[in-house]
């Protein structure tokens, strides 16, 4: 006799539900589709492994400075964007296994896709020291103000910690121009 009672209010909160999942669910998409690209064109060093010195930024090249393990150093890309894109596709050189690039994220940048490539190396030229990988990431930005998109690259032994806390070995920062 209560559940016939009380049915309307059950069948209406069940209905309310429904419809807020529904429609939190129908907002913007800030992703475009990403289909997978495959393997990243990136340029090879004549010792077959992915070029050191260089990063590309939406599919074009740029010097990286040379990085050692010793000093924490900072380099600063200007990048001029062109139409009204709001993402970026950043692939980076790894150089060495014991340190990765890490991406800083906070209200006007966020990661959307993150892959880590192993470029194929031929047997005979397998060294030790060096990383056949580099690491791409397509990165959403708030194209309504002046953005910068920083990296980190550091010792992987600072994965767990926050990105503030990372003891950089090199920051690359992007600022993104109008």
């Amino acid at each position: 006799m209560v559940i016939k009672k009380n049915l309307g209010k059950i069948l209406f909160s069940f209905y309310l539900a429904t419809s807020l999942v529904f429609f939190s669910g129908c907002g913007k998409n800030k992703s475009p589709q990403f289909t997978d690209h495959g393997m990243p064109d990136f340029p090879i060093a004549e010792d077959g492994y992915p070029r050191s010195d260089v990063l590309m930024i939406d599919g074009n090249l740029y010097p990286l400075e040379n990085i050692d393990l010793v000093s924490n150093t900072q380099q600063r890309i200007e990048y001029k964007l062109s139409g009204s894109k709001d993402y970026l596709e950043v692939i980076l050189p790894r150089r060495i296994p014991c340190c990765k690039w890490y991406l800083k994220e906070d209200e006007d940048v966020e990661l959307l896709v993150y892959d880590l490539f192993s470029l194929p190396i031929a047997d005979d030229d397998i060294k030790d020291g060096p990383s056949s990988a580099v690491q791409r990431f397509y990165v959403f930005f708030n194209p309504d103000k002046q953005t910068t998109i920083q990296f980190k690259w550091s010792n992987i032994n600072e994965n767990d910690k926050a990105f503030a806390e990372k003891e950089a070995v090199h920051s690359l920062f992007i600022v993104l121009l109008k």
